[in-house]
Parts: structure tokens; C-alpha cells; sequence
């Protein structure tokens, strides 16, 4: 869990300074650590971070409405 909140920590500083180069990954290690949370049952923990994860994703979508839909296949 330690390396999962420094990695969160790290991609926070990068995607402050480049949010189109580093908040796509910043949005993979929130779910990582909020996942991990919840298995831990720290419940509080989990929610803090998904409510951080949903904010990037809205970020995410405001730049690239396609960002996090599955692509159409063959």
C-alpha cells in the first residue's frame, strides 16, 4: 500500500505541472489505491480517493469525451 500512496503522490505533483501528459496515469494509480483500500476496509480512505478519481475522469472527459469508453472493436 506505502508504494501505491507514494506512486499517487508522485502522479499528483506530474499531472499539477502536465495534466495532459501525466493525469491519465495519476486516474490508473487512484483506482489502483482506492481499490486497495477497499480491500483493506478502509472504507473512508477508498472513498476520498474515488471521490478524487471521479474528478480526473471529469477532467479527463472534458478534454477527450471518448477518454475511458471502450473502443468499438474490429
Amino acid at each position: 500500500m506505502a508504494a501505491t500512496t507514494e506512486s499517487a503522490a508522485v502522479w499528483r505533483a506530474l499531472a499539477a505541472e502536465d495534466p495532459e501528459s501525466y493525469l491519465s496515469e495519476l486516474g490508473v494509480t487512484l483506482d489502483n489505491l482506492r481499490q486497495r483500500y477497499g480491500e483493506t476496509g478502509q472504507v473512508a480512505e477508498s472513498l476520498a480517493v474515488s471521490e478524487e478519481l471521479v474528478d480526473v475522469w471529469r477532467r479527463l472527459a472534458a478534454t477527450d469525451p471518448t477518454t475511458g469508453r471502450p473502443s468499438p472493436g474490429p
